[in-house]
């Protein structure tokens, strides 16, 4: 059992805690998904406590090399101290931990899938109900490719925005539209105290955009219970956190009515911590606006969004939305914006709120 101190023991956190006992990640990139999803309870003293554990690395290979892949698989396993425990299971003890691997393939769609899936605790079979569906989900997206050196990127914006560190672009964009989404990634939580699960941050997974068999599998394969903890600690982390000045600002741009809902992608509940009470995951904000032309006049303010994951923006952009990102790091790649405020999510949120506080005008 892996144990992590330092999560909050009010009765909100705990009540948090509980209802994020399963926890779960999955990392998709071009021909691979590596996921991880674990029972977390958190006992009365604050401490996080891994009870049962689930990684696995899928790789969609081209079919003429699944076999090759399978064997490498074998060899990288043996070299790493696993021992064979029947036709396609295995077992290895690591830092005092026993830990189990089943090596199969399965076809999703029209190709076959190999996955290696590890496992540790006794409730590491039930957590599979969790993490199947999302891993399968994710695996079926995942393109058939021979992976070079070289990760390929997105493209540039479509159009050319105007870029500025100024606010006032963004008051007068808010207060001209008839009304204005707001849609928001992991980039707006940074400053709460999580990961951001991206290159450079000491807490981001092991790169996924590489040559088979790359870290990711080496990584869960050679070092399961360093793999183990590692999530264990994101997970401690998102736990622990409390909302940023940007939370605080939504919440209070959306009470005085100048935002008509929050669009985000992150399962951390800071927005609903700091107030905001219209919160909605892209998938369902999709639904609720399924033409074209519907959101003519309207704005769409990205936050903390690396790239148009679930085509909230592009939607946007077709139903004839005016798209601001803030992102201190500029344009995004892939990301057609009409403009980009460079400067700190919490700055500029706050200044947002601020201005329109002081502003005189109608409340929406």
């Amino acid at each position: 059992m892996i144990a992590l101190s330092g999560v909050p023991t009010d009765e909100a956190s705990m009540r948090y805690a509980r209802d994020l006992a399963h926890m779960g990640w999955t990392f998709r990139s071009r021909d691979r998904v590596l996921s991880f999803c674990g029972y977390a309870p958190v006992s009365r003293a604050g401490q996080l406590r891994l009870a049962g554990w689930v990684a696995s690395c899928s790789l969609v290979p081209a079919r003429e090399r699944l076999a090759d892949r399978t064997s490498a698989v074998d060899v990288m396993l043996r070299a790493c101290g696993w021992r064979p425990t029947g036709e396609s299971t295995w077992s290895r003890v690591d830092s005092g931990h026993q830990f189990q691997t089943i090596v199969w393939s399965v076809t999703l769609g029209a190709e076959p899938t190999l996955h290696v899936v590890i496992t540790h605790g006794a409730d590491a079979v039930l957590l599979t109900d969790h993490w199947w569906p999302a891993v399968t989900e994710a695996a079926r997206r995942a393109p058939v490719v021979d992976v070079s050196d070289t990760p390929t990127g997105g493209g540039r914006s479509q159009s050319t925005p105007v870029i500025t560190d100024d606010t006032a672009l963004l008051v007068d964009m808010v207060r001209a539209a008839r009304g204005v989404i707001v849609l928001t990634g992991a980039g707006i939580s940074v400053a709460a105290g999580l990961p951001a699960l991206s290159e450079g941050d000491p807490l981001a997974p092991v790169p996924l955009y590489e040559p088979f068999p790359g870290a990711a599998l080496d990584w869960i394969i050679d070092r399961p219970y360093a793999a183990a903890a590692h999530f264990g600690e994101i997970h401690r982390r998102f736990l622990a956190a409390r909302p940023a000045a940007a939370h605080r600002a939504l919440a209070d741009l959306e009470k005085a009515g100048f935002i008509s809902a929050v669009v985000t992608t992150n399962h951390d509940r800071l927005h609903q911590l700091a107030g905001s009470r219209r919160v909605v995951s892209p998938a369902a904000w999709l639904r609720e606006h399924p033409g074209t032309g519907g959101l003519s006049g309207w704005g769409l303010v990205v936050v903390g969004v690396s790239e148009d994951e679930h085509g909230a923006i592009a939607h946007a952009r077709r139903q004839g939305a005016w798209v601001t990102v803030v992102d201190p790091a500029g344009p995004p790649p892939g990301i057609d914006a009409d403009a980009v405020i460079q400067a700190e999510a919490d700055d500029v949120l706050t200044a947002l709120a601020a201005d329109l506080a002081s502003a005189v005008g109608p409340i929406r």
